[in-house]
């Protein structure tokens, strides 16, 4: 990691699903929180189904969390379409 510029950590699914009844998943999430907490990266979990998933994930600082949780994906607003280029926040 200290070869490589990265700015944001994302956890997949995989180790995200049920974690809070998953205690090897629990342990490698929260480790890999704490690594990318020490490099000032910023951490999104993938695939949060369940409010105690949720719940377990902000307690361990996990700064932004996605999935079905909070919301089914959707598809880009018509505005978005085209030339992403033309597109500026």
């Amino acid at each position: 990691l200290k070869q490589f510029y990265f700015d944001i950590l994302k956890i997949g699914g995989q180790f995200i699903r049920g974690i809070a009844r998953d205690p090897d998943n629990q342990v490698l999430t929260s480790a890999l929180a704490t690594i990318a907490k020490q490099f000032d990266m910023f951490t999104v979990a993938e695939s949060v189904e369940r409010a105690e998933d949720a719940a377990y994930l902000q307690a361990i600082g996990i700064d932004c969390l996605q999935g079905y949780f909070y919301g089914a994906p959707s598809v880009r607003p018509a505005w978005l379409v085209g030339d992403d280029r033309r597109v500026r926040a």
